[in-house]
């Protein structure tokens, strides 16, 4: 569950990282003020939101296939 943990924060960080470098650097670029990185940090909070969500699913549905093959397992054996 540890594991789990950091691998939601580090989805979270980086999406804020890559969204909010780039943002600034796209500013730096064509002078905008801060327009970019708050477009890019947004956009970046959103996609390590998605990140996590889709984990979390994959976990469930690997989750759910154990416990089918652990249902059949037990169902075989009687």
């Amino acid at each position: 569950m540890l594991g789990l943990a950091y691998r939601f924060t580090v989805e979270m960080l980086a999406g804020i990282g890559v969204g909010g470098f780039v943002g600034w650097w796209m500013d730096k670029w064509f002078g905008t003020a801060p327009a970019f990185l708050l477009i890019l940090l947004f956009l970046g909070m959103i996609a390590g939101v998605v990140n996590s969500v889709r984990t979390v699913n994959e976990m469930r549905r690997s989750l759910d296939q154990n416990a089918a093959g652990t249902a059949r397992g037990s169902d075989q054996e009687e």
